[in-house]
């Protein structure tokens, strides 16, 4: 009986990572009539072609991405980009850390009074782009460590224990 309801939560719990408004009935329908193995192969199924959108979805990013770059009739360089998730994710982290350095408290300036505030967040994030600009162009150009900028997940499924000792 332990092991047809563990069976059962299994099956429940597939259910539950794969459901979503558009297939609820059509798994439900799956659940109380076919067997856990139809279960199994239709949710192995699902996750393949899961996986495999994602991986459409992300080349697809990556070939759209660009960055376009003119100097707008006041002399300003005015810059538009799309870039893929992990990168933007990378280039978001290095511009918060660039404005972090640049909102550490400084000195008082005689011709600067006090309670003067601080410029807006978007005025921040330019200032901390021209700062990675300039960092990067200060420095020997070494490569960064792959540890920040990859990350691999597993996913792991754990199966019912048949063991009698557990």
């Amino acid at each position: 009986m332990f092991i047809q309801a563990n069976e059962a939560h299994e099956i429940t719990r597939d259910h539950c990572l794969i459901a979503n408004e558009e297939n609820e009935d059509y798994l439900l329908g799956i659940a109380k009539h076919g067997t856990a193995h139809h279960v199994e192969k239709l949710v192995s199924l699902y996750r393949g072609c899961k996986r495999q959108q994602d991986n459409d979805a992300a080349n697809i990013a990556h070939k759209k991405r660009e960055l376009q770059c003119h100097y707008d009739t006041d002399g300003c360089l005015v810059i538009h980009g799309r870039i893929p998730a992990e990168q933007g994710a990378l280039i978001r982290k290095a511009l918060d850390r660039a404005m972090e350095q640049n909102n550490q408290p400084k000195p008082h300036h005689q011709d600067v009074p006090a309670g003067t505030p601080a410029d807006p967040f978007y005025t921040q994030r330019a200032d901390a782009l021209a700062k990675l600009a300039e960092t990067y162009l200060a420095s020997e150009q070494t490569p960064t460590s792959t540890a920040d900028r990859h990350q691999v997940v597993v996913h792991v499924t754990p199966k019912p224990c048949k063991s009698p000792l557990m």
